[in-house]
């Protein structure tokens, strides 16, 4: 029998195959992982930064060494995804690195 955490996994997986289903187009997908994003704690600070006309932000959890960073590249092939679709995986980062993410 499956594990209850292999069993989350793939409910997840089937609710969000409308994402990559065939015949969305880039935009539609782009807009669908928009709306799933899941918020971040309210403790979290997000700050948005320009870097050289990139954008990016600062993600900082509570605790966090302003000496110390994390550069976190999100995935999506330069297609999918953005700053704030990956935010709340960057305050989990953040927390547990005692760390700046960017």
């Amino acid at each position: 029998m499956a594990s209850d955490q292999l069993k989350a996994v793939v409910e997840t997986i089937r609710a969000n195959a409308g994402v990559a289903a065939e015949g969305l187009s880039l935009a539609d997908r782009r807009a669908a992982m928009e709306a799933q994003v899941t918020p971040i704690p309210g403790d979290v600070r997000v700050e948005p930064v320009d870097i050289s006309g990139l954008p990016a932000c600062w993600v900082t959890a509570p605790g966090a060494d302003p000496a110390k960073a994390v550069v976190y590249f999100h995935g999506g092939g330069y297609v999918m995804g953005s700053t704030h679709t990956h935010e709340e995986l960057m305050s989990r980062i953040s927390r547990v690195c005692a760390a700046r993410v960017l």
